[in-house]
């Protein structure tokens, strides 16, 4: 294989991993795949297993029960020519790729090459179908970016072939370098899809660079890489009056989620990692507030419980004080006063360790409200 040729393999098997992971079947990523490259339906679905032609030519021949099969890596890449070069690959073998590739087998020839083969062999193509194969064609109907009242905004970001078309419009609107989409495409399939598009053009080409290769486990996290997430996490904070919670949002899912696997995978200097996890705290904070203020409370809680939890590991007083803050105030605008006292309380600990005069106003404010709010009353009219 030509170093042009591993490098896209690789480029495809990393946007297949994203894909696999929030729901596409293996016949979606082919069509997304598609999109971007001009090549036979055979050498797409082998690009959206991540399999070098080695690894294909292997599996063909092990599932010969006979032991007869003689494929050769050549002879693989003449059939993924075909028609615009090569030969045409036998029914039988379509058959085999349909079962390697979980897919069906007239998904590897396009119509009007269908009708070149015999009435026989269109029939053995016809019933070759191992789709059920496929672990996500189960999930095949949960896979979108339509809002609908049974998603949560938690749910929002999953990416549909569709999406991803829109994605690379959007991408090819403003971007004439390829390299720069294809990297642009890469990041935006892992941190939000569409929405973004904003946030990944702050950063520098070598930025982009550095998170993708992070993202994808083929770079190590360094000094470098904490600043470039850290750049996203502050132009994330910044951004919630331009573009609004429900927008935001889903982007910071996944940019708490592509934190959370770089700190569950990756060893680091502690400093970094502490970075790193200050990062996180801060996302989950946001995340709690702009699903806050889509009135969405189980979804709120369970973020800013995540950013506590990060919070506390990390031993920072300003931000543990901070999440108990804005726990205690969405507690107290639902009236559950005993719960908006108790993290009054234990921000006021933390508080008084922290050097932040605003925090102290914030703490004090709480505790107003806390005492102040119906439910309280209710609470102290009943002892």
């Amino acid at each position: 294989m030509s170093g042009e040729g591993y490098r896209v393999l690789l480029r495809a098997r990393s946007w297949s991993k994203c894909l696999r992971e929030k729901g596409f079947t293996w016949d979606q990523i082919a069509t997304v795949l598609a999109l971007t490259h001009a090549v036979s339906a055979l050498r797409l679905y082998r690009l959206a297993h991540g399999r070098t032609a080695a690894d294909v030519v292997a599996m063909v021949n092990d599932a010969d029960p006979a032991g007869t099969a003689c494929m050769r890596e050549a002879r693989l890449y003449d059939f993924e020519t075909w028609p615009g070069a090569g030969r045409r690959p036998p029914a039988r073998l379509l058959a085999v790729l349909a079962r390697i590739y979980q897919t069906t087998a007239r998904s590897l020839v396009c119509g009007e090459d269908f009708a070149s083969y015999c009435c026989a062999d269109r029939d053995l193509i016809d019933g070759s179908d191992f789709r059920h194969l496929d672990a996500n064609q189960d999930r095949a109907g949960r896979v979108t970016m339509e809002s609908s009242a049974g998603v949560t905004p938690a749910d929002k970001p999953l990416l549909d072939a569709s999406a991803c078309v829109r994605l690379l419009r959007a991408i090819g609107v403003e971007e004439t370098d390829v390299k720069r989409r294809e990297l642009l495409f890469e990041l935006a399939l892992v941190l939000g899809g569409t929405r973004a598009l904003d946030f990944l053009r702050v950063l520098t080409p070598d930025e982009g660079e550095r998170l993708a290769g992070v993202l994808r486990g083929t770079w190590q996290v360094d000094e470098a890489t904490v600043r470039i997430f850290e750049k996203l996490t502050m132009h994330a904070r910044q951004a919630d009056d331009l573009y609004g919670p429900a927008t935001l949002l889903p982007v910071v899912n996944e940019h708490r989620s592509a934190l959370a696997r770089v700190l569950a995978r990756e060893s680091m200097p502690p400093v970094l990692h502490d970075r790193l996890l200050g990062s996180y705290a801060q996302m989950s904070q946001l995340a709690g507030y702009l699903a806050y203020d889509l009135l969405d409370y189980t979804t709120a809680e369970d973020a800013l419980n995540d950013g506590l939890r990060a919070a506390l590991d990390l031993g920072d007083p300003t931000l543990i004080s901070y999440l108990h803050c804005w726990m205690g105030n969405m507690a107290a605008y639902q009236e559950r006063a005993s719960t908006a006292l108790d993290h009054a309380f234990a921000a006021q600990s933390w508080t008084a360790r922290s050097r932040s005069k605003l925090l102290r106003a914030m703490n004090d404010s709480l505790l107003s409200i806390a005492h102040r709010s119906p439910g309280q009353a209710r609470a102290i009219s009943h002892g």
